[in-house]
């Protein structure tokens, strides 16, 4: 059965590129999958905007952060031109609109159609923005941090609106024509050195071995392990463990099995293994998408 979602509150907005838009404020997913997947598989959005990464997130962890997620949809008649993945949270006397998942993302972003980045001016955008923020009901400050200036080839177009460089930077690396055109174009010659003396280093012990998780109970030792040495790493540093905040794990393990056997995994874990022993853990996904704009 067809779920006809209701939104928390909606309007109409013109704008010289596309007409009169709706936008409309969601406060659960249920019934927009449809639209999600269609800016998800054909638009330009990170990895961190896929559907399963929120609906787990909201599922496992926003209650417990007490952040109550609006999800804003902006459509022209049927069709989708923006996701922006939000919630409402307190702090001190004010409540923040901010994006879904917080400190724990390394790219925030909404989902965008690629013929909405192309056309919206940024009049238009200001007027979108300026719409969206007049039906977030009970938000006193829209903070949207730690977002691209560019993505995929498309300008990011909160830089419309004034902005500064995040306090949090995050990197990417071009992986286009494989290892060895990769490691060329990073100073190969050096890091090659570098690998024959860690290779060297390391002839006399059992490994390197890389394990890539593939069943649930694997999924389950390699995050016990990364845990473990994130909560040493964080406390040597005097700071806030992140992964302590209630729900995260869960939501973590959750993730990593859903994507077992999938195609485009959303969370895959991995594990580095010396001398019988895993002394370091990593986690990624895969996300492919059109190239040009």
């Amino acid at each position: 059965m067809l779920i006809q979602p209701i939104p928390l509150q909606s309007a109409t907005v013109k704008l010289s590129e596309f007409g009169r838009v709706k936008v409309e404020i969601f406060d659960r997913l249920d019934g927009l999958e449809a639209c999600w997947n269609a800016l998800q598989e054909d638009g330009v959005c990170s990895l961190y905007q896929d559907f399963e990464w929120v609906k787990r997130w909201t599922e496992l962890v926003s209650i417990h952060a007490r952040m109550r997620p609006r999800l804003v949809i902006v459509r022209v008649e049927s069709e989708c031109l923006m996701i922006l993945p939000l919630a409402l949270r307190k702090r001190g006397p004010f409540t923040i609109a901010g994006w879904l998942g917080d400190s724990h993302l390394n790219y925030h972003m909404g989902l965008y159609a690629r013929p909405f980045l192309q056309k919206i001016s940024a009049d238009s955008f200001i007027n979108l923005v300026n719409a969206i923020t007049d039906q977030l009901e009970g938000a006193d400050i829209l903070e949207l941090c730690c977002q691209p200036v560019d993505w995929q080839g498309y300008t990011n177009p909160f830089t419309h609106l004034d902005w500064q460089e995040s306090h949090n930077p995050a990197f990417a690396l071009n992986l286009e024509g494989g290892f060895e055109q990769t490691l060329n174009r990073i100073n190969g010659s050096r890091k090659r050195k570098k690998y024959r003396w860690q290779t060297n280093k390391l002839k006399d012990v059992d490994g390197p071995h890389l394990h890539i998780a593939t069943t649930e109970k694997e999924v389950d030792t390699l995050l016990d392990v990364a845990f473990e040495q994130m909560a040493h790493r964080f406390n040597r540093a005097g700071i806030w463990n992140r992964f302590n905040d209630k729900g995260v794990t869960d939501f973590m393990r959750s993730l990593a099995k859903s994507s077992l056997g999938t195609t485009q995994p959303t969370l895959m874990v991995y594990g580095l293994s010396v001398d019988g022993k895993i002394r370091a853990t990593m986690a990624g996904g895969i996300s492919v998408q059109p190239k040009t704009n």
